[in-house]
């Protein structure tokens, strides 16, 4: 298995966390293995770029197959997934707020889930699949991502979204920011703010400010997973009130306690699912 994270250009990185590419080797011998994804805070274009469809995810305990360009929304749970060898992906990564300031279109209808890319992108969608389906050069679909979104980024209106504007100070303080501060900031009342999370994102803000808490303290842990690891520090610098709320809210997300999770020998992908 090979994968690897690529950073944007910086016209695009207001919208985008990174690009990646996931390969599945082809050796003898080998069998499609469970992937985990963590719920971090993103959503995923997600494009299968070689011949057959071997994508699949897990889905009501059904295994389905994936479309050749397939999203993600925000996700409140451990996402399960497994892709047969051979199988190669080319994913963007979006920050949530890229549906409505890039796309123009909520993300409300995919909280939770996987969708085929094309009824919701149209011609973007259409355009990755045209151009990226059979090439296995991480440039060339990095250069043919750029051209597709720059040129509709090109296209957009100006435009102030509060919703974009409070997922990004959310992320700017590293959800430590207060609710209230967030709706002082932004001349917003609590009750509008999470109006329009719902209508945006099928979510209110402060899920997304508990999935952005959480990303951070799962980054801190996975770079000091082989040190020694002060609980009461991840807590203090990640804003959680106490150890305990801490490890409930960690299980909450990943299914394990902190410690589990670290003596958890499973795969753990930070694809469909990460953070800036």
């Amino acid at each position: 298995m090979h994968y690897r994270e690529y950073a944007p250009s910086p016209f695009l990185r207001q919208y985008i966390d990174c690009y990646w590419e996931h390969r599945i080797l082809n050796e003898p011998g080998a069998i499609a293995v469970e992937q985990r994804c963590l719920p971090l805070g993103t959503a995923e274009i997600i494009i299968q770029t070689n011949g057959d469809l071997l994508h699949y995810y897990l889905k009501n305990e059904v295994w389905e197959r994936s479309d050749r360009v397939f999203i993600t929304g925000l996700f409140q749970e451990t996402a399960i997934w497994k892709a047969e060898p051979g199988s190669v992906m080319f994913g963007i990564r979006l920050k949530p707020e890229a549906f409505i300031g890039l796309f123009g279109v909520p993300a409300a209808y995919l909280f939770n889930q996987l969708e085929d890319a094309v009824p919701v992108f149209g011609a973007f969608a259409k355009s990755c699949e045209q151009q990226m389906s059979g090439v296995n050069d991480i440039r060339v679909l990095i250069e043919k991502a750029e051209q597709l979104l720059l040129k509709k980024l090109a296209g957009l209106p100006g435009k102030n979204n509060v919703v974009v504007n409070a997922c990004r100070l959310i992320r700017a303080s590293n959800a430590v920011l207060s609710l209230d501060d967030i709706c002082r900031e932004l001349y917003v009342s609590p009750r509008s703010l999470e109006r329009y999370f719902k209508a945006q994102f099928g979510s209110g803000p402060k899920l997304y400010q508990r999935i952005v808490r959480f990303s951070k303290a799962y980054s801190t842990i996975q770079a000091k997973r082989n040190n020694v690891i002060s609980w009461a520090d991840i807590c203090y610098d990640h804003g959680y009130t106490d150890q305990a709320y801490f490890i409930r809210e960690f299980k909450t997300f990943s299914g394990f306690s902190p410690a589990g999770f670290i003596r958890e020998t499973q795969t753990f992908e930070p694809s469909i699912l990460s953070v800036a």
